[in-house]
């Protein structure tokens, strides 16, 4: 059978398919680990607000206070910060995702021409094997023609020389 021809194509497509996989994975591992670092502290601030609520309440000094809410104040900072990177994150998972479906197209349509170059070659080695098939048939015939052919000569060529004896 006869390689195919886009064979080392095919085999960079896989590849380029895998490592399109693996940054995938990766990065949904990474908006995974990011958004519980956001419910994590998003806990945390529900958490320091309770305690403020509960120092308010129990009369705490105003100054143990307002180094809780400087406490708040950062969180919120850094909720905020988080949830940007979880939409930056989010944007280059949905442009790896387009990748990965891109490659997977493009992988397929590689397979499908082998498939077809497969089927055609198979159907080109039936056409060869039937030609040879009738190219044998023929020359059986030939044969078998140009021998009864040849004894019909030698009984002719023999013939009037017995009836002459």
């Amino acid at each position: 059978m006869v390689p195919y021809r886009f064979a080392a194509v095919l085999r960079y497509r896989e590849q380029l398919l895998e490592q399109v996989q693996r940054e995938f994975a990766a990065l949904q591992g990474k908006l995974m680990f990011e958004m519980s670092r956001l419910t994590m502290l998003e806990q945390t601030k529900r958490e320091q607000s309770e305690e403020v609520a509960r120092l308010q309440q129990g009369g705490a000094a105003i100054r143990e206070i307002g180094l809780y809410h400087l406490v708040l104040d950062r969180l919120y900072v850094a909720i905020v910060q988080q949830r940007k990177r979880l939409q930056r994150l989010n944007g280059e998972l949905g442009a790896k995702r387009e990748d990965l479906v891109l490659a997977m197209q493009k992988k397929k349509i590689l397979e499908k021409i082998k498939e077809r170059d497969a089927e055609a070659q198979w159907e080109a080695e039936q056409r060869r094997e039937r030609l040879l098939a009738d190219e044998m048939v023929v020359n059986k015939t030939a044969r078998a023609m140009s021998l009864s052919r040849q004894r019909d000569g030698e009984e002719e060529s023999a013939g009037p020389l017995k009836e002459g004896r």
